[in-house]
């Protein structure tokens, strides 16, 4: 398996079995661990978050050892070959196509979170995570993907100023539905996650027993 389950949440492997499509370098793990961002892998969110945060107050030295670590597990100086091309096919697939906007599921991603996560350049930008890059998407489960749309992520987590508001009460279980269901097939090439509702009742009963 990919990760394992913490909090309500999926902790991705830290092995060369890490579902991200671009590996997780010296330089983008230091990033992610000083600060809670990574330009290529998006934003610490929930148990995550904390832990960045305390990293924080290490010497930098220390993080960047820690980043070598963990990279060298992953395997990623074998696979920064890589980057480049995951990196293209990512940006490749912001546009949306005159197929897609037809497609209720697109219409909906679009009106609640095209906005923030849509990068028309040539690179992610840091402040707009791509999800195309995101391991979220690319986990055996969906519950990553369900948690930061339920939960979002708050002005204490990641980018300094840079929030993304929990959408719990402004959508439907079948909206949410929707829009992951879409993700999986617009940004990746896995198969459809199965049994959804089920999955988004799940965590919509977590999130209203932590209210």
């Amino acid at each position: 398996f990919a990760g394992a389950e913490i909090d309500g949440w999926i902790a991705p492997a830290l092995t060369d079995k890490n579902p991200s499509p671009a590996p997780w370098t010296v330089d983008e793990l230091h990033s992610f661990l000083s600060s809670g961002v990574s330009p290529l892998h998006g934003t610490a969110a929930g148990p995550m978050a904390p832990v960045s945060h305390g990293l924080a107050a290490m010497p930098d030295s220390d993080v960047h050892a820690l980043a070598v670590y963990i990279a060298d597990i992953d395997g990623a100086q074998s696979r920064e070959a890589s980057t480049a091309p995951a990196v293209a096919h990512a940006m490749s697939l912001a546009p949306l196509s005159g197929g897609q906007i037809a497609d209720e599921d697109a219409r909906l991603y679009t009106v609640a979170c095209a906005s923030c996560h849509y990068n028309s350049g040539a690179a992610p930008n840091p402040a707009r995570p791509d999800l195309a890059l995101n391991s979220a998407l690319h986990l055996p489960e969906p519950t990553n993907l369900i948690q930061v749309i339920f939960h979002g992520i708050g002005a204490s987590d990641g980018m300094p100023g840079v929030v993304m508001p929990d959408f719990a009460n402004a959508l439907s279980d079948d909206d949410v539905a929707k829009i992951v269901a879409y993700l999986r097939r617009t940004r990746t090439d896995l198969p459809p996650w199965t049994d959804l509702g089920t999955k988004i009742a799940e965590v919509r009963k977590e999130v209203a027993a932590g209210q």
